[in-house]
């Protein structure tokens, strides 16, 4: 059971009979989830406990209990953004304000989730008693827009971005080719190594908008960074610091590095790559690998 059902669980057993029952269907349902609502189909799946007024003052005030904003690092997303999702779905007054106050102090501490806490509000659409919740998100994010690197390169490049949420992905390799572990040899799987990249539009709260992977395909060779990860990557059974703390705009510097430590050499040609609906010029990817 997930660290969130768990404090449910415990906390169910002071309240009435009929509490207990009806929150021990709902912390099985909580539980069956894995992975945080992406759509409204997602969130639907909560109504039928929605007509039950104590269980939604019960959750509000465990989520109340449970500040993901004073815990270091990890803490039950899935469990957590469902119950959120659930209290917005609600639209009790009682709900609503535990959101607001949600909202509010994310945007406060700078929450590096805050781009969940959009994505889940606006799972609804036009709601109009989302409004002013939404607005306050917009702000938070329109302040830090001139900062996210995602947007400062995607406009440096050429790319045409859509103004709502939107990623794009993609990976380059040293044989220039779109490989599956099934389709190598054990000497490829060690030997040919790729660099997967994914650009997404709204930053979290410490600013992140991009990670880079460096990986083979046995495990010997990865590497995982972003703008708030360490410069680390492993060979085998030995750790190296890149010299650079590696971005978006010092790829090409980042694949020198790799490629000199390696031995080895990137094909600037992209393999693999998805973009969101929206997103236009998507060529201006390829010109910029290969400028």
């Amino acid at each position: 059971m997930r660290e969130l059902n768990l404090i449910f669980n415990k906390k169910l057993k002071n309240e009435s009979l009929i509490l207990q029952k009806s929150g021990l269907k709902y912390i099985k349902k909580l539980e069956s989830f894995v992975y945080v609502p992406s759509n409204f189909k997602d969130v639907k799946r909560l109504e039928p406990f929605l007509f039950n007024k104590d269980l939604l003052l019960f959750v509000s005030s465990i989520l109340k209990g449970y500040p993901i904003w004073e815990k270091d690092g990890y803490y039950d997303i899935i469990s957590y953004w469902y119950n959120f999702a659930f209290l917005v779905l609600s639209k009790e007054v009682d709900s609503l304000n535990t959101i607001l106050d949600i909202t509010e102090k994310m945007i406060r501490y700078k929450h590096c989730d805050i781009n969940v806490l959009k994505r889940t509000l606006f799972l609804f659409g036009d709601d109009y008693t989302l409004t002013p919740l939404k607005e306050k998100v917009n702000i938070y994010f329109e302040s830090i827009k001139d900062k996210i690197e995602s947007i400062k390169w995607s406009n440096k490049i050429g790319l045409i971005i859509p103004p709502q949420e939107w990623t794009l992905s993609f990976i380059i390799s040293t044989d220039g080719e779109r490989k599956f572990p099934f389709q190598m040899t054990e000497e490829e799987k060690e030997k040919r190594v790729e660099i997967s990249v994914i650009v997404y539009s709204s930053a979290n709260g410490y600013g992140d908008s991009w990670y880079i992977r460096l990986s083979n395909s046995n495990g010997t060779i990865s590497g995982i960074w972003s703008s708030v990860r360490d410069k680390n990557y492993r060979i085998g059974d030995y750790i190296y610091e890149l010299h650079k703390s590696p971005s978006l705009f010092s790829f090409k510097e980042l694949i020198k590095e790799i490629e000199q430590s390696l031995q080895c050499t990137f094909i600037k040609k992209i393999v693999f790559s998805s973009f969101s609906k929206g997103i236009r010029n998507k060529s201006a990817v390829d010109k910029w690998l290969l400028s």
